[in-house]
């Protein structure tokens, strides 16, 4: 019999704890000995290292590829700003991982060297300034708010939609050219935004998603004798691979990549080719394609809406959707693949990302060709 003794009890608390706290999944991938690990030998995460809030630097600017046709347009308007006869509110939608803000952070750039004349804001609602990178106090973003601008560019999560619409008629009467920012997914649960114009980003080709990776993987991978054979299995197997399956959606493109490498991590392979990648997209495809019901879309749109990045039944309930109902969907949609539980509380459901990448292709179709 083992003796309670403090030093057992120790133990006992100390292995709860770690069971509790789990590992997060790099970190175990991590721990395998893999024979793809050159995936991990970078100085920079390829994947991950942008976001709006990235400071704008040299380096981010020759990993930017083609938005030259959404440049062109944006350029246009803020070229006719001054003689706009009353305030025009265009719309910039589309996917996570685009591109958006980037383009408008060169776009931002260029201008106050070319245009100083042209009066610029350009911040998000939370309150951070993405020309000078700072986080912004509660008094500093009403000052923002009222202060006359030629033009004002917006970034607009969804839970912050109807603060936006508040201050809209404010925008218009001190703001000669609103854009505002929308992820797809956003932009499709608002109303009352007062649109005059519309731009979409386009989604790239496919030679173009093979350029994004191949620049991304030339900055950030650590070079050594193995390097050149990496870069070669990738142009030659994955990236073509992925560029055909993702439609030419970003986000879509680095979900893949990132999957590839954890499986191959994994299960050992050593080179992750044709025969390997087509092994592992059958259930992606499947996803693509689930089809989606009527309560399945309004119970996403309930998920949108909400501040946070996790639904409950209670948050169902609060939209008069009974408890039974409520945890029967969610359990379905889990296991149709649009949620997953979750880490350490099974009644939290989080959005699956590569779902949320291939609905927001669906919302585009919609809202691209809702007029024909």
């Amino acid at each position: 019999m083992t003796p309670k003794n403090d030093f057992y009890q120790e133990l006992k608390d100390f292995i709860k704890k770690s069971v509790e706290e789990g590992v997060d999944s790099r970190e175990l991938l991590n721990t395998i000995t893999p024979y793809w690990f050159r995936y991990f030998n970078y100085t920079t995460h390829p994947l991950e290292a942008f976001n709006p809030e990235t400071r704008l630097t040299a380096e981010l600017i020759n990993l930017y590829v083609n938005r030259h046709s959404e440049i062109k347009w944006i350029s246009k308007y803020i070229g006719a700003v001054k003689d706009l006869p009353a305030a025009l509110h265009v719309a910039i939608i589309g996917p996570v991982g685009i591109g958006k803000h980037l383009t408008f952070k060169i776009t931002c750039q260029i201008l106050s060297e070319t245009h100083p004349n042209i009066n610029i804001a350009f911040y998000d609602l939370t309150g951070f300034d993405f020309l000078t990178n700072e986080e912004l106090s509660d008094k500093q973003l009403k000052k923002l708010n009222n202060d006359s601008f030629d033009v004002r560019i917006l970034s607009c999560p969804s839970f912050l939609s109807a603060s936006f619409i508040r201050n809209l008629n404010k925008y218009r009467e001190n703001t000669r050219l609103i854009f505002s920012i929308w992820a797809l997914h956003d932009y499709l649960i608002t109303g009352n935004l007062q649109i005059n114009k519309e731009i979409f980003f386009r989604n790239y080709s496919r030679q173009e998603i093979i350029d994004i990776f191949t620049k991304r993987v030339e900055a950030f991978l650590i070079k050594d004798q193995l390097t050149e054979k990496y870069k070669e299995n990738l142009k030659k197997y994955v990236l073509p691979e992925i560029a055909s399956y993702c439609n030419g959606n970003l986000k879509i493109a680095f979900l893949v990549f990132e999957l590839l490498h954890q499986k191959a991590l994994i299960k050992n392979v050593r080179v992750i080719d044709g025969a390997f990648i087509k092994s592992i997209l059958p259930p992606l495809i499947e996803l693509k394609n689930q089809r989606i019901t009527k309560k399945e879309a309004e119970i996403l749109r309930i998920y949108f809406s909400l501040p946070g990045k996790f639904i409950t039944t209670s948050h169902l309930m609060e939209f008069d959707i009974e408890h039974s109902v409520a945890w029967k969907y969610l359990e379905k949609m889990t296991k149709k693949g649009f949620f997953h539980k979750t880490p350490g509380n099974p009644s939290k459901y989080e959005i699956n990302e590569l779902f949320l990448s291939w609905y927001e292709e669906r919302i585009k179709k919609e809202m691209i060709f809702r007029h024909f």
